[in-house]
């Protein structure tokens, strides 16, 4: 199966599916020793984020949602202090209005979580087809990654190409698996 075929079959898939993230995700030490939280608000099928980023911000932890600014292609991370007051940006997606001086720079002490249609053993993941998950992961390699799923999102060996990049964990509401 080609990546387009892929993207169709697990988007099937996970209509089916319902769940949250685990509570033991919580525990991790990649989210405890986190001062800022990269997070996706959750669309459509996908698995819920909206408690994950109400208990990032009650933990007092920096909350930022992606954001790319109209004509150009570079997600940038946008701070928010709740879900409240989001607008739908060009796909539909709740997301924080683009303001400069609102974007979060990453670091060391940064956990991003990352959305995907299906991640396999190597912990590599079918998005969307943007490129945007991809390229920011590449372009900050320091930080602490995790993918969430539903766990019927996982398969064996998804196809990859040179600019693609592994998460160190993926989180599915059945539990915590790591590289």
């Amino acid at each position: 199966m080609d990546k387009s075929e892929i993207r169709q079959k697990f988007k099937a898939v996970r209509k089916e599916l319902a769940g949250e993230i685990t509570y033991k995700f919580y525990s991790t030490p990649e989210y405890t020793n986190a001062e800022k939280i990269f997070c996706f608000y959750s669309f459509g099928s996908e698995i819920d984020t909206t408690k994950l980023i109400k208990r990032a911000l009650a933990d007092g932890k920096s909350v930022a949602l992606p954001c790319v600014k109209e004509g150009q292609s570079n997600m940038v991370f946008i701070s928010i202090n709740s879900v409240d007051g989001l607008v739908k940006d060009r796909y539909g997606i709740p997301s924080p209005e683009y303001d400069e001086n609102n974007i979060v720079l990453s670091d060391n002490s940064t956990l991003i979580i990352v959305p995907g249609l299906a991640f396999d053993d190597d912990f590599y993941r079918i998005g969307y087809g943007g490129g945007y998950y991809d390229k920011y992961l590449g372009e900050n390699t320091y930080m602490s990654t995790a993918g969430v799923c539903f766990e019927g999102q996982l398969t064996h060996k998804l196809p990859k190409d040179e600019h693609d990049i592994s998460v160190d964990m993926i989180v599915t509401e059945k539990g915590i698996r790591r590289k």
